[in-house]
């Protein structure tokens, strides 16, 4: 690798990931569930000097994804959840718990042409240690200083679609 900043000569071997999944959907109840088993070997990435290294061990993520959505007239109540697992080594960082949720009414006005929806997304993850982000490379890099996570981020939004013009206006992290 060779940029202005920069100066990289490696020799890495090849990385190999293998993945099994398992879906299962309900569409009539509106609930889809996969679990996910990835295995990484010859992973490379950057390490906490925004250099890349190659992980020498294998690597096992265990992923369990639900989605579930709620609808009663007007009102649509959306959930997303995802268990995550990482284990043989620690140059992926993932938080264990996510959680995605949308709260909105949403109605048709004048014929139908104007649709129209406001709500909440609720947005949750256990504290994990991100990747930083080296801007002259453009890469993500570990780092192991500072965890983010573990507080609820609070977004209201306000959606019209009027055939096929949409406006979209929504207020971030309001908690």
């Amino acid at each position: 690798y060779e940029s202005n900043h920069f100066i990289w000569f490696n020799n890495f071997t090849n990385s190999l990931s293998n993945s099994a999944r398992f879906d299962f959907g309900m569409p009539k109840w509106h609930f889809y569930s996969s679990i996910t088993y990835t295995t990484l070997s010859n992973y490379i990435y950057f390490d906490t000097l925004a250099l890349p290294a190659q992980s020498s061990t294998q690597i096992n993520l265990l992923q369990l994804d639900i989605k579930k959505n709620f609808h009663w007239g007007m009102f649509n109540f959306n959930n997303h959840f995802i268990i995550q697992k990482v284990s043989g080594n620690d140059v992926l960082h993932l938080p264990e718990f996510l959680s995605i949720n949308s709260f909105y009414l949403e109605h048709k006005f004048f014929k139908k042409a104007l649709q129209m929806q406001f709500g909440t997304d609720f947005h949750y993850n256990t504290a994990y240690y991100s990747d930083a982000y080296m801007p002259s490379t453009g890469q993500f890099y570990l780092q192991s200083t500072a965890k983010t996570g573990n507080y609820p981020l609070l977004d209201l939004f306000v959606n019209f679609r009027i055939k096929t013009v949409r406006i979209f206006l929504r207020g971030e992290n309001l908690l």
